[in-house]
C-alpha cells in the first residue's frame, strides 16, 4: 500500500511539473496599422468652423476659439458674447447659425460627450457654455465648466452644431476663461 501511495504521489508530482513547465510567460504578435493624421474637419471626429467671424478659426488644421483676435486682447468685463445665433435654434436653424460643427466621420453610429476642463470658477455663474444643436430637433444638451454634454446616437456622416456663450460676469480684467473642450466619441449604447 505504501509503495502504491508513493507511486501515485510521484506520478502526480511529475504530471504537475510537466504542466507547470509548459506554461508560457510572454507572447508577442505583430499587427499592421493604418493611422493617418487629418485636419480637424476630416478626422474621425470632424470639427469645422461654421462662423463668419474670426473668433472661431481653423488655421493650422485645428479648431481654435480665440477671443484675443485682431487688436482685441479679450472680452469686456461683465458681458455676454454669443458665437452663433441662439434665436434661430427653433426657427429655421442653419449651419452658419453655429460657431462650429461636430461630424461623425467614423463608419458607425457614435455617442459624443463634450466636456470643458481647465477653467473652474466658483462665482456661481455659468461662464463658458457649449450648446449642442440637432438641426432637426433643436437643443440636444449643453456643456459648461461644471457639466458635460451627452449627444447620443449620432449616425455616420451626421453633424451636430455647437453654439458658444461666454459670460464674463464676476471675472476680473486680468482673469481668463482658458480651458480645453474635449469631444469624445464612443460606440452608441444599444
Amino acid at each position: 500500500m505504501r509503495k502504491e501511495m508513493l507511486a501515485v504521489g510521484l506520478a502526480l508530482t511529475l504530471v504537475a511539473t510537466a504542466f507547470g513547465a509548459s506554461a508560457f510567460t510572454s507572447a508577442s504578435v505583430d499587427v499592421n496599422s493604418n493611422m493617418q493624421v487629418a485636419a480637424d474637419e476630416n478626422a474621425l471626429i470632424g470639427l469645422q468652423d461654421q462662423s463668419s467671424g474670426d473668433i472661431v478659426d481653423t488655421t493650422g488644421n485645428r479648431l481654435v476659439i480665440n477671443t484675443s483676435t485682431g487688436t482685441a486682447e479679450g472680452l469686456n468685463q461683465n458681458s455676454t458674447v454669443e458665437i452663433g445665433n441662439y434665436d434661430n435654434i427653433q426657427n429655421g436653424f442653419a449651419e452658419n447659425d453655429s460657431a462650429f460643427s461636430i461630424t461623425n466621420n467614423a463608419g458607425e453610429e457614435r455617442d459624443f460627450t463634450l466636456s470643458y476642463t481647465g477653467y473652474s470658477e466658483t462665482n456661481g455663474v455659468e461662464n463658458v457654455n457649449f450648446t449642442v444643436v440637432d438641426k432637426g430637433t433643436g437643443i440636444v444638451d449643453s456643456a459648461n465648466e461644471t457639466n458635460d454634454a451627452t449627444v447620443n446616437s449620432v449616425g455616420t456622416n451626421s453633424t451636430r452644431y455647437v453654439l458658444v456663450r461666454i459670460n464674463t460676469t464676476g471675472i476680473s480684467s486680468t482673469g481668463d476663461l482658458n480651458g480645453t473642450l474635449k469631444v469624445e466619441a464612443t460606440p452608441s449604447s444599444p
